[in-house]
């Protein structure tokens, strides 16, 4: 029988970051109250790893250790160890994280749909995980026709310069330069607020001009920034979660299935940044512009086709010629958006939603939830709840 005695568990993440605190709250779920684990956070340093090392009391070790100096201290060490981390394995230690790559695909998609006629990738020059996301973003655009990507990476060096308000901001040229109206995937919410910053400096609109789209969904640069800025929300609860248990299994002495474990669930959450879908036809963008002001309220074909001042069928046809989709996915796709959004963000029944959103029920709103997403309603608010 297992020992429910104490465990002393040790964190090595940074903690101010929100993806790390995210990650923190998994733990967290996972160990409690099933588990008794003790926390404790401690720099993310070779000498700490060392010293806990040295603990006699110590169960074990869940860390960002994406540094080959902090993973090979940490493989050294007697306890058990899982790494936190999206790259390649070190040190030959467990470990789970995002698919950068997949991430990149994933906004190539999400921007592919904006119908913009230009895209871009804004991400750190040398950061794994930012060359890694633009290469996914760069080969899934390829395959999707798209054959020019305008792409930046900022020296790390750039830092200093980018956060003194008024000075030559060193994206600008290459922002100014970009054709327009475009649309930039941001390796990370911080790149996005970088960039939407340099566009109020270059007097650039947003998301007339360019559209903005981060990662993380960081609760201060996503929804503080002016506009607020869509962003794309990755697992990192359930990566905590799968860590803690990962551990668990090494602290009774089991056998893991994966020593290295990818988690792919991405979710875009939209915001102001990217709230303008580009159509060559004016009739097409005029029947947008509407349906993304009521098109949460269950508004149907006939309503879109009255605004735009034409027939449903010729409606059908423009749409189809303008962005590749049907005036009625679209219909669908924001009435979705709508109720992800109320799911993740308010407290609110499945009963209340349905309502709010003109469902006939909260029952059929939960079979329309499931179709589309393949996910109950509870499913995705226990994922990707703010």
């Amino acid at each position: 029988m297992e020992n429910k005695s104490t465990r002393e568990v040790f964190l090595i993440l940074p903690s101010h970051q929100e993806a790390n605190r995210e990650i923190i709250r998994g733990i967290y779920e996972y160990a409690y109250p099933e588990f008794r684990w003790a926390f404790f956070h401690v720099n993310q340093t070779v000498r700490a790893i060392e010293h806990i090392s040295q603990l006699k009391t110590a169960s074990g070790i869940i860390g960002l250790l994406g540094r080959e100096d902090l993973a090979d201290a940490a493989a050294k060490s007697s306890l058990p160890v899982v790494n936190i981390h999206d790259g390649e394995v070190y040190a030959g230690l467990p470990q789970v994280g995002e698919d950068g790559y997949l991430i990149g695909a994933y906004a190539a998609e999400c921007l592919q749909d904006t119908g913009a006629e230009h895209v871009g990738f804004y991400g750190l020059k040398g950061a794994n995980f930012s060359e890694v996301r633009c290469r996914g973003f760069c080969d899934t655009l390829k395959k999707l026709g798209r054959k020019d990507v305008n792409v930046f990476f900022r020296d790390p060096a750039m830092l200093q310069s980018m956060e003194h308000f008024g000075e030559r901001n060193p994206a600008l040229e290459w922002l100014e330069a970009c054709p327009k109206p475009i649309a930039i995937y941001c390796a990370n919410d911080t790149f996005a607020n970088e960039l939407s910053v340099a566009c109020f400096q270059a007097d650039i609109r947003i998301p007339q001009e360019v559209m903005l789209l981060g990662t993380d969904n960081d609760s201060i640069w996503a929804k503080v920034a002016h506009p607020s800025l869509s962003s794309i929300q990755l697992p990192y609860r359930e990566i905590g979660r799968r860590a803690a248990q990962m551990l668990q299994q090494l602290i009774q002495g089991d056998a893991i299935d994966e020593t290295l474990l990818r988690i792919h669930q991405p979710e875009i959450v939209e915001r102001q940044s990217t709230a303008r879908v580009h159509a060559s036809d004016p009739l097409v963008e005029k029947a947008l512009l509407w349906m993304q002001e009521r098109g949460q309220t269950g508004a149907g074909m006939h309503e879109v086709a009255k605004v735009a001042g034409c027939s449903t069928r010729a409606l059908e046809i423009r749409f189809q010629k303008a962005l590749g989709r049907s005036p009625g996915s679209e219909l669908k796709r924001i009435r979705l958006t709508f109720v992800k959004q109320l799911l993740r963000e308010a407290d609110w029944t499945i009963e209340t939603i349905a309502e709010d959103c003109n469902f006939s029920s909260g029952a059929y709103l939960s079979q329309f939830f499931k179709r589309e997403t393949g996910m109950t309603p509870g499913a995705y608010r226990k994922t990707f709840r703010l």
